[in-house]
Order: structure tokens, then sequence, then C-alpha cells
């Protein structure tokens, strides 16, 4: 809850800082295709790039997964592992301060992740963006369905999301908090280019969930069991046969 807090804060600080934009180029977030098995777990990659050039010192983001969820529900993982960062294509890997990440899903609905990352501070320059996709962020994701083998074919988007998707009368919007930013090193927000909102990422539900190592020794271990069962009937039925024939 406190790290929810604290991202919330973040982008208000964001919004009231950014009191221009750049204009220098558009930045584009695209989120990857994956599959992932009914009933198990995944990720999916996020890319970052620009239209043109631009500088790039903090991003906030906020993901809303959609589709239907009658055999079974996409979600947001609730560890999310931060992997990305040992990723030699991460948009932050050259100044990476751990401290500086975030990412979670929200403790309401956990079909929407807020995350953030910017440069060590203080520290060098900020990154600088170009039409070379670099690695954004990577988003843990899980399936969960009471029948796996019906939910084979599913399918859900993931988009990046810019307006809040709560309503002014509910409790918990925030005007403020629910927007995805790209900042300068002054602070500027970039320009956001439209299709990073239009486009998503397909996430397709496969084959079931692939049984543990254990799993299939255990079923192997039974097979076996059973044919033994079988040779032996088959063999004290040919003995029983061969007595009544003499």
């Amino acid at each position: 809850m406190f790290k929810m807090s604290f991202l919330r804060t973040a982008f208000r600080v964001f919004v009231f800082c950014s009191v221009s934009q750049a204009a220098l180029g558009g930045v584009i977030v695209e989120v990857g295709n994956a599959s992932i098995a009914a009933g198990g777990t995944g990720f999916v990659d996020v890319w970052i790039s620009s239209t043109g050039t631009d500088s790039l010192s903090s991003a906030a983001y906020e993901f809303k997964i959609t589709g239907s969820a009658t055999n079974g529900a996409l979600e947001f993982s609730s560890s999310q592992l931060a992997s990305e960062q040992g990723e030699p294509d991460y948009v932050f890997s050259p100044h990476i301060d751990p401290l500086n990440f975030f990412a979670a899903r929200d403790t309401v609905d956990p079909t929407r992740l807020l995350g953030g990352d910017s440069i060590a501070s203080p520290g060098p320059t900020a990154i600088t963006l170009g039409t070379t996709k670099q690695l954004l962020a990577r988003l843990e994701l899980v399936h969960n369905s009471g029948s796996p083998l019906n939910a084979i074919g599913d399918q859900f988007t993931i988009s990046l999301i810019n307006t809040n998707p709560l309503t002014p009368s509910d409790p918990l919007y925030d005007p403020l908090a629910d927007s995805s930013l790209f900042l300068d090193d002054n602070f500027t927000a970039l320009s956001i280019a439209p299709l990073s909102f239009s486009g998503s990422g397909t996430i397709s539900i496969t084959s079931a969930a692939v049984p543990e190592p254990g799993t299939f020794a255990a079923l192997g271990l039974a097979a076996f069991a059973g044919g033994v069962r079988h040779l032996r009937r088959r063999r004290t039925a040919s003995a029983a046969q061969n007595t009544n024939e003499a």
C-alpha cells in the first residue's frame, strides 16, 4: 500500500513539474504479443522508441488488461520480478538505480498495473531515444481458471492507458495519479505518439500448464505398475486355462 501511494505521489509530482511539453519527436510504446498456458504464468515485454530523437530520464506508466474472463481471468502477477533490469536492452540499463524502479498491480483491480523507473540520481544525462526499440518493462502475468481446457484459445489484450478508467463518482478516482508520463532531464513531458494508446499486445491462452517433473515421474510409475498388474493377470489366466485343458 505504501509503494502504491508513493507511485501515485510521484505521478502528481510529474504532472505538476511538467509545465511544458517537448516537441522533438513522439514516444512510441508497444506491448508485445505472448502465449501463456491455461492456468499458468508468463510475461510480456513492452518496448519504447521515438519517432524522432528524444531524451528520457523518467518513465511512469499504467497498463490495463482487457478480455473475456468467461473461462479464466488474466491478471498481473502480485509479484513483479523486475527482471527487465537485468536485460542489456533495458532502456535504463546504463544507469540503473534499483531504488527508482517500481512495478505493482493495483491493490483493487488486478488487471491494472502501475510502474516506473528513472536514471540514477545524481547521475548522467538522460537516455537517448530513437527509432531503435528498447525494453521499457517486462510484465509478469498469471492466468487463473477453474477449467483450463475450456480456456484454451482465449485471448486478452494489454494496453498502455493515459486516462483514468474510473469515473469521478468513484471513491478511488484520482485524475492526477492515473496517467502515463515520460520526462526528459528537465522534467519536461515528452509527446506520446497516439498509437501508443491505440495499439495493444495480444496474450493468447494455450494448452494447460505442463505438470512438474515429479508429476511426470508419478504418472510413469503408475503406468508401469498398471502394466505389471495387467501382465500378471494375463499369466494367471493363461496358467488356469492350461490346467483346465490338461
